[in-house]
């Protein structure tokens, strides 16, 4: 039942099975009634149509292709930020433990950038290492 709710949530692959439907319908009906060149043309019009609905699937197939290597493009930049952010916070806190005279302003800040660098580390999903 789950996958028949499935394909009518998916408009476009509830029109195509209509339209084969109908198709081999019209096959059947010409079959019965002896009609060779009717059933010739039926079967190169679908050839035709299935040959469409593969060019349409392959061409919504590179969209989501060069939408994933953008996603992939920005996910890389968004983690060299992190590690440049990280390693500041590093630099950061060498210079607050070295001593010397330590404005509230920089331990804030530094707090500060410590707590938006976790954030956005959480938002950034940890690389899976797939077993060897």
């Amino acid at each position: 039942m789950k996958e028949t709710e499935d394909r009518r949530d998916q408009p476009d692959l509830a029109e195509a099975l209509f339209y084969l439907t109908r198709e081999v319908h019209a096959l059947h009906q010409a079959i019965s009634h002896g009609n060779n060149n009717a059933i010739l043309s039926r079967i190169d019009q679908l050839e035709r149509t299935i040959m469409a609905s593969q060019a349409e699937i392959v061409a919504d197939l590179k969209e989501s292709l060069a939408a994933q290597k953008k996603t992939a493009t920005e996910i890389v930049a968004l983690q060299a930020g992190q590690d440049a952010l990280t390693a500041k916070i590093v630099e950061l806190e060498a210079l607050v433990a070295a001593g010397g005279t330590i404005g509230p302003e920089l331990v804030e800040v530094t707090a500060d950038i410590k707590a938006q660098s976790k954030t956005n580390d959480e938002l950034i999903p940890d690389v899976v290492v797939p077993p060897v």
